[in-house]
């Protein structure tokens, strides 16, 4: 920029070359026809022209040191008033992303929160280890966070929009992603596994490698049940044009599908693998070593956030003393235990939570494992009844055909096949003797729609 300020500097230097030498040119021409000795017309011998010529020269580089002075001095001045440099986030005044969350004193934060162990809805907040770490990053700031509602399908544009300043959650950083967006380091690497049923593996457990996984999940016959809107979704479809893909709006009903036998494999991610494999040994497989893709994650934010990109990457790598990936797989596993200790495979459908952001902020006193367990019980039992009017409306429509057909409203054998087939299906810890308890109430309740 210095250097850009001082243009007339070549002119300058033209103008001092002129004036040290145009004097000693004109001195000289008086003496080109002279010869060697001999005095010229003025008496002056030619030596003493070269002595006049040696001052002019003298004067002449005072003159044109005095300029590059006072032109350097301009462009002292002209550097001084000079616009000010681009922040790497936008304009030349506009402050950066992290300014503003500095300024505002908050934190947001995008999750579609379907994901865990890194985001899930509970209780009208979301828990797991992306939320765990993001809120540790907000400390570290000296700021609050506002976790904010997305989707999968609707995760790049609400960053693109401003919705958020920072997404997290399991996101899977794609090239398509990043013509879009930006992500901070690399907290994990991975990829894509299949999971399926024990009980309904047709030979697939022995599969040699991801060709053939793949090729044995092409077949017509195959049901493959994905989240919507994600890359899981995106690369079923793209390599499995033949097979029966059942796309789920929310992120754990395609495994609910899978134990109910509604699909025959789930394409995911292989940490959900994990879980689920975790929580249920013997009903869940998968090939084992196997993976489909190779894929990292990482919290996806602005692309031209890039002072608050420099800060996290910063700090995760002093929040793991340098070994990120190592770090966080730690952290990550903690969490996977915790949940397949005691997950709730029935508790998939967003709750109230999911519905709408939510502030974070330190726990109530007296905050307890009590407390925390009945705050989840009444998100599955808006779950459980969301389940249930959508199971009247179907019985409404079962009612209406039953009575333009005159059939009868009771039909006892297939209420004793429901209950069988329930039973079958029961994992536990409720026991089958409480199934068929539990549900002839909802017959009963049903039937007074019909």
């Amino acid at each position: 920029i210095f250097f850009r300020s001082l243009q007339p500097l070549p002119w300058a230097m033209s103008v001092a070359s002129f004036l040290g030498w145009i004097f000693p040119d004109r001195r000289r021409r008086q003496t080109d026809n002279v010869p060697e000795g001999q005095c010229t017309a003025d008496g002056n011998d030619d030596e003493g022209n070269h002595l006049m010529s040696h001052g002019s020269r003298q004067w002449g580089v005072i003159i044109g040191v005095v300029l590059i002075a006072v032109l350097v001095g301009v462009g002292v001045v002209r550097l001084a008033s000079a616009t000010p440099p681009r922040t790497c986030d936008g304009g030349a005044a506009s402050p950066s992303l992290l300014d503003a969350i500095l300024l505002s004193g908050t934190l947001r934060v995008g999750t579609p929160g379907d994901y865990a162990p890194y985001s899930k809805w509970h209780a009208g907040r979301p828990a797991g280890v992306d939320v765990q770490l993001v809120e540790e990053l907000a400390r570290h700031l000296g700021v609050g966070v506002a976790f904010v509602n997305t989707t999968w399908h609707s995760l790049v544009d609400d960053q693109r929009a401003g919705r958020f300043d920072l997404a997290v959650g399991g996101i899977t950083n794609t090239l398509q992603r990043q013509k879009l967006v930006a992500f901070a380091r690399t907290l994990e690497e991975g990829g894509k596994m299949v999971l399926f049923r024990s009980d309904q593996a047709r030979g697939w457990a022995g599969l040699p490698n991801a060709s053939a996984v793949w090729e044995a999940l092409g077949r017509p016959d195959v049901r493959i049940g994905v989240n919507a809107g994600g890359t899981n979704q995106k690369e079923v479809e793209a390599r499995l044009p033949r097979t029966q893909i059942h796309v789920y709006p929310y992120n754990g009903l395609q495994f609910m599908a899978l134990m109910q036998g509604k699909v025959d494999a789930v394409v995911t991610d292989d940490v959900e693998v994990r879980l689920w494999r975790m929580r249920y040994p013997t009903l869940m497989s998968t090939v084992e070593g196997v993976y489909l893709t190779n894929a990292t994650k990482a919290w996806m934010l602005p692309q031209a956030a890039s002072t608050l990109k420099l800060y996290i990457d910063s700090w995760l790598m002093s929040r793991f003393s340098f070994d990120v990936l190592q770090g966080y797989d730690v952290m990550r596993d903690e969490v996977l235990q915790q949940l397949a200790s005691h997950m709730d495979p029935s508790a998939v459908l967003p709750s109230q939570g999911h519905a709408q952001g939510a502030k974070s902020g330190p726990r109530p006193a007296g905050d307890d494992v009590l407390s925390t367990a009945r705050a989840n019980i009444d998100a599955i039992d808006m779950q459980l009844l969301g389940l249930l009017n959508a199971r009247a409306i179907e019985v409404l429509a079962v009612g209406r055909y039953k009575q333009e057909h005159g059939l009868k409203v009771t039909d006892p054998a297939r209420e004793a096949r429901v209950v069988q087939g329930l039973q079958r299906r029961n994992v536990g810890p409720l026991f089958n003797s409480s199934v068929a308890r539990l549900w002839p109430v909802v017959f009963e309740e049903m039937k007074r729609l019909e």
